[in-house]
């Protein structure tokens, strides 16, 4: 229980930190340090050397400050970060260009995130599962969830694609940053110093791609897999879009008379006396032409005539 009870205040805490319920006050005058400023401060230490080049002191060193200044500001150091993450989202485009449909979109989003965790790439150290969003993560993820509502996807299958186009991002990122240097020092030649270190004589498919020159380049390959994904939610809206004509079909037609003929659902017949009944597209269906036929109707069943009349004229069963 108390464990529990923790975990409520920290979020608590999180979220009046990071949707400023809490303020950067100084007894009224105006702060020379302000949480903003720490922030600026942390993340290009991070991105200089990792989010291991941050601590509350030599953020607070860096600023000319001691570390229990930075204290009034910010609680702690798990809070810096989630400040640093939110401040860093902050850099991205909301809007993107809709003249290019949802694909064109999602590629300039991708592509986006991209070059973000590549000028931060300690936020890639961190869990994507944090427990309190700030209002620049909130908007970004709000216009990712933008583009794919374009693709009329149900909304059960937009949080997993997202997750997934975000992994895939994430992933390649991480790939790229690591390894950083090794494609464009080892990878080039069968005669390379990289490939010298190793007897590829059993490994012919290595030997051939490396005799070929052919080298993992981050950004191709990156651009590669994402097309190759997104022609797979090509797809899967296309195959959608064909479900939805086909039950606009099938919605649309009805089975006729006795004849066995398909007739449109906008048009019909008066069960009384058998006049084509032309029909609204929305609204409640007609089933007789005037308040005459449909006391007819009623009185032929009061009589025993059964539930439904055969229009006149006409035999076999009818459209209910």
């Amino acid at each position: 229980m108390a464990a529990k009870s923790t975990n409520q205040e920290t979020f608590a805490h999180g979220m009046a930190l990071l949707w400023g319920t809490t303020g950067d006050s100084d007894r009224g005058r105006r702060p020379r340090l302000t949480r903003e400023r720490i922030a600026e401060t942390a993340i290009g230490m991070a991105d200089a050397g990792g989010l291991a080049a941050v601590s509350m002191r030599a953020v607070a060193t860096r600023l000319g400050f001691t570390a229990m200044s930075l204290y009034r500001h910010v609680p702690s150091r798990d809070d810096l970060v989630d400040v640093m993450v939110d401040r860093a989202y902050g850099e991205l485009s909301l809007f993107y260009d809709l003249a290019g449909g949802w694909r064109a979109r999602l590629e300039a989003r991708a592509r986006q995130d991209w070059d973000f965790y590549h000028r931060h790439p300690w936020v890639l150290e961190i869990s994507t599962h944090r427990a309190v969003p700030g209002p620049n993560m909130l908007a970004a993820h709000e216009a990712a969830l933008d583009v794919l509502l374009a693709t009329g996807l149900p909304e059960d299958e937009l949080v997993n694609l997202a997750q997934a186009v975000d992994g895939y991002v994430r992933g390649s990122a991480r790939l790229s940053v690591e390894g950083a240097g090794t494609w464009e020092n080892g990878w080039r030649s069968a005669g390379s110093p990289f490939w010298r270190r190793f007897d590829l004589t059993n490994h012919p498919s290595l030997a051939k791609v490396a005799a070929a020159g052919a080298s993992p380049e981050p950004r191709s390959a990156f651009e590669l897999g994402l097309a190759r994904l997104l022609d797979g939610v090509e797809s899967l809206v296309a195959a959608q879009e064909s479900q939805s004509r086909e039950a606009l079909s099938r919605e649309a037609l009805e089975p006729g008379s006795a004849t066995g003929t398909v007739v449109p659902r906008n048009h019909s017949r008066c069960l009384s006396c058998g006049a084509e009944l032309v029909l609204a597209p929305t609204g409640r269906r007609r089933s007789y032409c005037s308040r005459a036929c449909q006391q007819r109707a009623y009185r032929a069943r009061r009589a025993g005539g059964g539930d439904r009349p055969r229009p006149h004229g006409r035999t076999g069963s009818t459209a209910p």
